[in-house]
């Protein structure tokens, strides 16, 4: 379904949230990659400076429903904004990506890595098509440019990136939210066979 809406509608329009790889209570390391496929679709949801565009459609199995989430509360708490002219210490904005789970690299290549040299603090956002670079004169961030993962080369000057949480771990031990309480007031939800999600929820059940 996600893969024929999108030929319509294009990819940026339309995500998929991704089925969890293990049963509930199975205690099984989740793939980096699919944790950052899932935080890019909260993010979305979450906080609409992440979403430009129209509106969002979001194609969701039943078993990705079923799935825990960190709290929304949490999540949109530890979303923020920075800005050209902030004043923060180098070292204390690196402590602050990495309590959200921004992985500090010597270089930044995929979304949710850090790094740091000099005056320099270079991010990719989680939200973000492009990895950001602050330019730091004394503790004030002097500019924010955009720059290619693969060439490292600046592209153009913002005045502000918007960074979402790296990790789902923002509580201690366990998840217990609903991607239900992500959806923004009005959001539309469309049932496809809902006999069959009503069983798919069912099996999932009884095999957890």
């Amino acid at each position: 379904l996600y893969e024929q809406i999108s030929i319509w509608n294009g990819p940026a329009v339309v995500r998929l949230l991704p089925e969890p790889e293990a049963l509930p209570y199975e205690r099984v390391a989740a793939d980096r990659y699919v944790e950052i496929e899932k935080l890019q679709v909260l993010a979305s949801l979450a906080n609409p400076a992440f979403s430009e565009g129209p509106p969002s459609l979001t194609i969701v199995s039943a078993s990705a429903l079923m799935q825990k989430l960190t709290s929304f509360k949490q999540f949109v708490g530890a979303c923020h904004t920075i800005r050209v002219g902030t004043e923060i210490k180098p070292f204390d904005l690196l402590g602050r990506w990495q309590a959200i789970g921004y992985r500090l690299e010597d270089m930044v290549e995929v979304p949710g890595t850090i790094s740091h040299r000099g005056g320099i603090i270079d991010i990719y956002p989680l939200a973000g098509d492009l990895p950001a670079r602050l330019e730091f004169f004394g503790d004030t961030i002097e500019s924010i440019r955009l720059f290619d993962p693969t060439t490292q080369r600046s592209l153009e000057k913002v005045t502000f990136v918007s960074i979402a949480p790296a990790t789902e771990l923002l509580a201690p031990l366990f998840n217990h939210d609903s991607l239900l309480n992500y959806l923004p007031q009005n959001s539309l939800l469309v049932l496809d066979e809902s006999d069959g999600i009503q069983s798919a929820m069912a099996d999932l059940d009884a095999k957890a």
